[in-house]
């Protein structure tokens, strides 16, 4: 797997799934599952949550970012207009 992995996430029928995050040349959040409990994952069969696509918005930027200490975490969200 290339990019920056969540913890595995996992489902009912002792499958996992695990979320990446890549920010090369492909910005892109993915979805990979794994049948055998992390030991393996068919990455050609990933799912495509989010693509950055660069003139999607030209003129406006969405930041997200989580904040916290040991004991809780949020999320936080910030739309920005450039001018």
């Amino acid at each position: 797997m290339t990019g920056q992995t969540t913890y595995p996430i996992p489902l009912d029928d002792r499958r996992l799934i695990v979320l990446q995050q890549r920010r090369g040349e492909e910005q892109a959040i993915v979805a990979q599952v794994s049948a055998d409990g992390g030991r393996t994952f068919d990455l050609a069969a990933e799912t495509v949550v989010y693509r950055h696509e660069p003139a999607s918005a030209p003129d406006e930027v969405l930041a997200i970012w989580y904040a916290g200490g040991p004991t809780r975490t949020a999320i936080h969200s910030a739309r920005l207009r450039i001018d």
